[in-house]
């Protein structure tokens, strides 16, 4: 059995990556200051996969407790007044809940020519003041999105074969380039040289000389067309 053969890499991915992430960083940015408004603890990368993988709620249970908390602590027994002040509190973690939805609902902008896969929020890592792609993030990205392997023996077969049908292609432009009957594409030679009958391809007998005859001809007429419009331009100039 063969070995994994690596056949493409995208080389393009990681750079259209690196670009979500600058376009990301100003929502994380927002994200990470209302987060370290409500007082719990510094923001960490920890924060940062629990609101984009599972949202926010055991954040404002956590908030929440901890204001419950501190007016306890602080003598506060109105209801009222507790409710009042809990209000009030809440519209911080609003602020916050609404960071964390803006950055859940942004989407990176594509050229129309580029991939679609877009930077998942979960493949950003946090630490030490920065937002980065990890390098670990980075293999796997590219190893799940951007690399294609031949695994089976028949998928090197048909790729070993799909070479040499190239390579064999090239070889019969280059002839027929020589011979004058220039061809670009696989399917010009199907079409002037190759009769499909009961699923199977021969060569077209009469094609072989009447396709390079006729090219000769054309050429022959457009070579006299040419002598008699510069015959003719000259006596127009002589005239």
């Amino acid at each position: 059995m063969k070995k994994r053969t690596l056949i493409e890499e995208n080389e393009s991915l990681l750079p259209v990556l690196s670009r979500d992430l600058k376009s990301y960083k100003p929502l994380l940015e927002k994200v990470r200051v209302t987060f370290e408004k409500l007082d719990l603890e510094s923001f960490t990368d920890a924060n940062l996969k629990e609101v984009v993988i599972t949202g926010t709620r055991n954040i404002e249970v956590e908030f929440e407790s901890k204001m419950k908390a501190q007016l306890k602590k602080a003598g506060v027994t109105s209801t009222v007044i507790q409710e009042n002040m809990m209000n009030g509190s809440r519209g911080i973690f609003q602020a916050f809940k609404d960071a964390v939805g803006s950055l859940k609902n942004y989407i990176p902008k594509r050229m129309w020519n580029e991939i679609n896969y877009i930077l998942p929020l979960d493949k950003i890592t946090y630490e030490n003041e920065l937002f980065f792609i990890s390098g670990e993030d980075q293999e796997n990205i590219l190893e799940d999105k951007g690399r294609i392997y031949l695994d089976t023996e028949s998928e090197h077969r048909l790729y070993e074969k799909l070479n040499q049908f190239i390579k064999s292609f090239e070889a019969l432009r280059a002839d027929l380039e020589v011979a004058n009957f220039p061809i670009k594409e696989i399917g010009s030679i199907a079409h002037h040289f190759l009769t499909l009958k009961n699923e199977k391809y021969s060569v077209t007998p009469n094609m072989i000389k009447g396709a390079l005859e006729r090219h000769e001809k054309r050429k022959e007429f457009e070579q006299k067309r040419m002598e008699r419009y510069e015959k003719r331009l000259e006596l127009t100039t002589n005239n």
